[in-house]
């Protein structure tokens, strides 16, 4: 729906444009070699400017609402996927990973996961400026690596690799979880 009415050689210009017949250096240039009085060009260019702008206003708002629809989507599929993991991590038993379950529609499987968790941070930063330089059981303690200096920040990448290692750092373990996969 257009709000003003413009001339057939306007409307040809702006679909050609739409279409990116008209790359946009040569805009002005085509613009400007078009047949015409030079003020009903310029009354052209302006409704069609407003025009544009009222259709951009339009788009904008359905965004907003397709924005908003996706969220309450994502919501409730982020609902059913705590479901389903509440089922199977029930009927597999606390710690347990569940069993690949499989139908002719769906796979739903677990992989192993770790992650490093630290509660208790300051004990952990104390303790590697304590051990600073030390080669504990073939592990070297490198401050550089294991901290980063903002505010004090455990790399929990390095805490596993010397937790892997066989390093006994205290206040830090390997946690194991599952995360639940759809496909």
């Amino acid at each position: 729906m257009t709000l003003y009415e413009i001339s057939a050689t306007m409307q040809q210009f702006l679909a050609a444009v739409d279409a990116g017949e008209i790359p946009e250096e040569a805009f002005a240039d085509t613009l400007e070699g078009l047949e015409g009085l030079l003020a009903d060009k310029l009354d052209d260019c302006a409704c069609a400017y407003k025009g544009l702008i009222a259709e951009a206003k339009e788009i904008k708002a359905e965004e907003a609402a397709l924005a908003a629809r996706r969220k309450v989507k994502e919501n409730e599929a982020a609902r059913l996927a705590s479901y389903i993991d509440h089922c199977l991590r029930d009927s597999a038993g606390e710690g347990v990973k569940p069993e690949k379950f499989e139908t002719a529609r769906n796979v739903l499987s677990y992989r192993a996961s770790e992650a490093v968790d630290v509660p208790d941070v300051e004990s952990v930063v104390l303790w590697i400026q304590a051990h600073e330089g030390e080669t504990i059981g073939g592990v070297a303690v490198d401050g550089d690596k294991l901290l980063k200096w903002k505010e004090p920040e455990l790399s929990k990448t390095e805490l596993k690799a010397a937790l892997k290692a066989g390093l006994v750092i205290p206040g830090t373990t390997v946690k194991r979880s599952f995360n639940l996969q759809i496909k």
